[in-house]
């Protein structure tokens, strides 16, 4: 029986390879494949040096599979041409042919063929990576321009009453802050929430990123 590989991958932590990896067994069994060994990886596809896929090569240079199962080119990598057909090429020496579900008729083409639309398929999937990056790079720039800091998100809690009945007392809000062992990033949120009427034990989301004003 043909022993399969799947490599399942995500961008991001946020993201699951569940539907990928179902999608995938279920494929195989309509193949009469057997799936031997599967490999998740939250990682981008960009990346050259993803410890899973590292994995997989290591373990298709031992043969211990026949075929490698991914959902579509762009899962395996985003690359770009060269070093996408690269690893391909490993595979393919080791013994070990990459399979596309959503690209099956590559296998269905002359090879001469089939390499020119893997180098078409590489080139798209990298070029989708480059307009990702500049979507984000803009949109971060949009958030500057309308003056939004931008950083990981922490939570701070504290007593808004109490807050209020030092600043009535005259405390300055660094020395409120240091009353309340918290750190200056936190003013932001203990002003807004204070002078926008938070109750009691408010908990707040502050950036990272800022100063004390």
């Amino acid at each position: 029986m043909t022993r399969v590989a799947i490599y399942a991958r995500v961008s991001t932590s946020r993201q699951d390879t569940e539907n990928q990896v179902r999608e995938l067994r279920d494929y195989a069994v309509r193949q009469g494949w057997e799936v031997s060994h599967v490999f998740l990886e939250k990682e981008h596809g960009w990346e050259p040096d993803r410890e899973k896929l590292k994995q997989l090569l290591s373990h298709a240079h031992q043969r211990e599979f026949d075929l490698v199962l991914v959902w579509a080119l762009d899962r395996f990598s985003r690359q770009g041409i060269a070093p996408t057909l690269q690893l391909l090429q490993r595979l393919r020496e080791y013994g070990t042919p990459l399979v596309s579900y959503k690209e099956e008729f590559l296998r269905q083409t002359d090879q001469r063929v089939g390499e020119l639309l893997l180098s078409l398929l590489a080139w798209v999937a990298k070029q989708e990576h480059l307009r990702i990056s500049d979507r984000t790079k803009a949109g971060l720039a949009t958030a500057r321009a309308r003056g939004r800091v931008l950083g990981r998100q922490r939570i701070y809690a504290f007593d808004a009453d109490g807050v209020r009945r030092l600043r009535a007392s005259g405390l300055s809000w660094r020395r409120i802050l240091k009353a309340l062992d918290l750190p200056e990033q936190a003013l932001s949120s203990v002003r807004r929430v204070c002078q926008n009427g938070g109750t009691d034990r408010t908990s707040a989301a502050a950036p990272v990123s800022g100063g004390v004003e």
